[in-house]
Parts: C-alpha cells; structure tokens; sequence
C-alpha cells in the first residue's frame, strides 16, 4: 500500500462522522466571509475558505481541463467522507520542464478532514506535449470503485481506460487498458479518421433490458462523436457507433456536452467550431436504450449502434444562429454545460457573439419546459482569453444538484456591468427560470485568471466549485494558451441555504436524491 493510500485509510478510521450534513454545511457556510478590509483595498480576495488541490513543489505542481469532458469532477457521497476526485493535466509555460508536466492526473481531496493527493494515471511524457485537452472523464462504477476514461488531444486512435483498485478510495487504481478506434474511424473519414480527443462515460442502470449500460462518448471519426460501451460495468469495453455526422465527409467538428440523470444521457451539439462557422447553432437530443431522441421525446435515430449518425441540424434546435435575445443579434454558437432538472428536464448554458463580434461575448441560459425551449441572456462573458481562439471565454458551470444555480466566470462583473482586470469567479442564481439572476462575487481584484468552475454533484445540503487559477489567457505581454499554461487547481465548499431562506426551491430534495441513486445505478 503506497503511503498516500495509508494515509487515506488511517485518516478514514480516525475522523467521526458528524451529526448531521446540514451542520457540516453550516460550519462550512461560516468560512464564506467577506475579507476583514474592503475587497478595493486588497488583491486576489476570495470570499471563503479557499483550498488548493496543486502546489508547486510537489507531484502535482499546477493542473487545468477542457470543459469537453465529462465528468470532470465527482464528489462520492455514498462515502461518508464525500472524497472528491477531479481530472486535470498537469502543464508548465516552458512544456516539459519538470517531471510532472503533462501528466493525466487525478486530483483528490477527503471534504471531511482536508488529506489529500494526487495520482498519477498516465505520465504526459508518453504523449506530444502537455495539453488541457488530455485530461480523464471520471465516473462512479456500480460496484463502488471509480472509472477514468482519457486520450491524447488527436494522438492515436485510443482510449485508456483505469478502474480503482477499492470502492471509495481514490489511491490506488488498477494497470490501464485501451481501446483502439478502428472500426468506427474508417467509416466516410478521411484525413484523421481514427485520432480521439475527449471522453464522456455515463451508465444507465436499466439501459439493455435492465442489465445497465455503459456509454463513453469520444471525438474520432474525423472528429466526429463516437460511442464505446460496456456491459460489464466498465472492465470490457466495444466501439459500437457514431452518435452524429456532419459536413462533407464527416470533416466538420461538431461539439457535445454530456449529462445524465440514471435514466437518459442529455447531449448539446453545436455543428463545427465557431471560428470555422459564423453560423453555429445549438441543438439537443438524449440517447436512452441505444436510440437517440429529441426533446419532445420524438425519435431520431432508432440505432445509434450503427457507424451512420445523423446530422446534427436532425436534432432539436435550442437556439439558431441569427436568433435575437435581449435585443441582439446572436452567432457562433458554442456549448458550454449541460445538467438536468428536478421534472427531469434539461438546462443548458451556451455562448455566442454578439453580431459577431469577438470582443463581445455573451453567456445564454436554455431551459426546456417540457414542450420547448426558452432561452434567457445570462450574462455578459466579455471578450476572449487569447487571440488564437478567440472563442475561449472563462465558461460556466451549472449545480448539477439545482440548475437555478450556476457559478461564472468572466471579466465583466454581472454585479455593475464593468469590465474587471482579470476573470473573476460569480454565483449566479435565478427564481423565475432564467429571466433574471442574483449575483454574488466568489473572487475580486484577482492578479491571475480565475477560469473553468466546475461544480460535481454532491447532496442537498452541500456545494463544492473548483476552477483553474493562474496563467491562462494574455496576461501582459504573454500568452498562455492549452499546452503552455500555469495554472492552480482550487477550490470552495459552503452550504447550501435552507429552502425559504434564499432563492431555491424546497421541492428539490426528493427529486434529486432519487436522481442520484438512478445516476449511480442503486
């Protein structure tokens, strides 16, 4: 046993579980305090009790992600010391200038006691440079144990796979496998027909007949979305499809975002990047029992199993390039996140430019009430991170436990509508479905970027966001873009108000926590 796992194991036995979570998160709550002086007067003020999941120094000197994965971040709640696990790649400003640049790690941290740790999954040396891109989709197994899902940005034609050793501990994790992408890349994909970015694993316990199956969607087919499965609960797994084709040949790159509530997988594509196409809408579907659907529950493709894959434009439009919200004139879409809500409908946060301006970026809010969707203006996003992809902004994450919540990141604050020297991290949340939101500022005067929150689905009582804080993005005179970064791995846990209290809905628990155990497959 490794002397991280000792300690894990050691500190499990010693801690006392405590009376109730509500007063777990009313101790939390406590932490969230406005710093002593006037935030003006200070930089890089964070309102709570801020932990760091990276130091430099040591096997886990700096971190960071996409935001095309899924999960990237889970809070194991079944454990009751909730341990909280969150896929990141290491990366340095000077490439592989230490021995941890480059690494696929999983980051973990006990939200009882503070132990935490790193493991390492692959080392970043064995692929071309360190890269955000690389970094796992992370998932909880039925039987307990963790599944990491990952690849190269367009490295080889691969998945690697690794399963933890024991359920509720994220220490020790079995030797890799993988999957070679043969088949499906071979089908009207020319030119980087096999190459895999991205993984996105979900299980649907009564997917197959009841028997429970296992979805990993992936980019390959010439940067299509493709689908792998398992019927073992991940320990085997098959390419079996693709969910979508689209441009000439299947050479365009549509972008998906994932989730699930246990019962259907819920995905948002956008046709191609957005600096390739002016006109990039976003669409919506779910895949339930191997067939695709979309949001009336109308059936789209009866086989997604099969290497064909339907144009995305089949697939229902949530908002179409061109469209007007809050009075302007909206293109180049790009998906942001996507959860699910408590009557089981999805929500989504989406960004587009406004009359096509890049220095002008704006943050919508999709919700779907059964019948349609209704889109809101969330927020402004301001302009991009750096010039190369100049539809990089700081993105959102919707609270996957209530989507009337979400947490921002941008270098225009909502609160006044200034623009802020750096990207600042916002908790955004709504009582009227999106049409209007309550804002409170996370971070102030920050000297660094605060960007990508992430937020993993934990209980009713308890929240926890994490964010990449550092070097991303043209900051002075430099540039630190996807495979030159330096960029901190933090964090915050605080309560979650009582019903009544705030703007959340009481209705929520019940709802929730049955989606949780059908999420989990229990």
């Amino acid at each position: 046993m490794s002397n991280l796992s000792r300690a894990w194991h050691s500190d499990r036995r010693r801690r006392t579980r405590p009376a109730t979570r509500r007063a777990v998160a009313a101790a939390a709550a406590a932490t969230l305090v406005l710093a002593a002086q006037p935030a003006a007067a200070q930089t890089n003020v964070v309102h709570g009790e801020l932990f760091s999941l990276t130091t430099p120094g040591t096997g886990a000197p700096a971190g960071g992600w996409s935001w095309f994965q899924g999960e990237r971040a889970i809070v194991d709640d079944r454990d009751p010391d909730n341990p909280l696990l969150i896929a990141s790649s290491a990366s340095s400003v000077l490439g592989f200038n230490r021995a941890e640049d480059g690494d696929v790690d999983v980051l973990w941290r006990n939200l009882r006691t503070g132990t935490q740790g790193v493991f390492e999954l692959r080392d970043g040396r064995t692929f071309d440079e360190p890269d955000d891109h690389n970094s796992a989709s992370l998932s909880i197994r039925p039987d307990g144990r963790y599944l990491a899902a990952y690849a190269g940005h367009d490295w080889d034609d691969k998945t690697y796979y690794r399963v933890s050793t024991h359920p509720g501990d994220p220490t020790s994790w079995q030797p890799e496998f993988n999957l070679s992408n043969t088949t499906v890349g071979t089908v009207g994909a020319p030119g980087f027909q096999k190459l895999v970015t991205y993984n996105n694993a979900y299980y649907l316990p009564n997917d197959d007949g009841g028997n429970g199956r296992y979805y990993n969607f992936t980019r390959s087919a010439n940067f299509n979305p493709t689908i792998q499965t398992s019927s073992d609960g991940g320990d085997t797994w098959a390419e079996r499809g693709k969910l979508v084709t689209q441009g000439r040949n299947g050479n365009a790159r549509p972008y998906a975002r994932y989730d699930s509530d246990g019962e259907r997988i819920h995905v948002t594509l956008t046709q191609n990047h957005p600096r390739d196409n002016g006109n990039n809408s976003i669409y919506h579907g779910y895949v339930q029992d191997g067939r695709l659907f979309g949001s009336t529950g109308g059936l789209i493709d009866a086989d997604v199993f099969d290497f064909n894959g339907v144009s995305v434009p089949n697939l229902t439009p949530v908002f179409r390039s061109g469209d007007v919200v809050n009075g302007n004139r909206l293109q180049r879409a790009w998906t942001v996140d996507v959860a699910v809500d408590a009557n089981a409908n999805p929500v989504t946060v989406f960004q587009a430019r406004v009359d096509d301006d890049r220095d002008d970026h704006r943050y919508l809010y999709g919700r779907f009430d059964g019948n349609q969707w209704r889109v809101n203006e969330l927020a402004k996003a301001g302009g991009f991170l750096y010039d190369r992809e100049s539809d990089y902004t700081g993105l959102v994450a919707l609270d996957p436990d209530d989507p009337d919540v979400l947490f921002m990141s941008s270098d225009v604050n909502p609160l006044t509508g200034e623009d802020t020297e750096r990207y600042e991290i916002y908790r955004g949340e709504t009582a009227d479905l999106g049409e209007t939101w309550a804002w409170t500022a996370l971070t102030e005067n920050s000297t660094v970027n605060n960007i990508r929150p992430v937020v993993p689905e934990w209980n009713d009582d308890e929240t926890a966001v994490i964010w990449m804080r550092g070097l991303y993005g043209e900051i002075g005179d430099t540039t630190y873009f996807f495979n030159g970064f330096e960029t901190q791995v933090v964090g915050l846990t605080f309560a979650v108000p009582e019903p009544g209290t705030g703007l959340l809905a009481a209705a929520l628990a019940a709802p929730l926590l049955q989606r949780r155990r059908r999420r989990h497959g229990l």
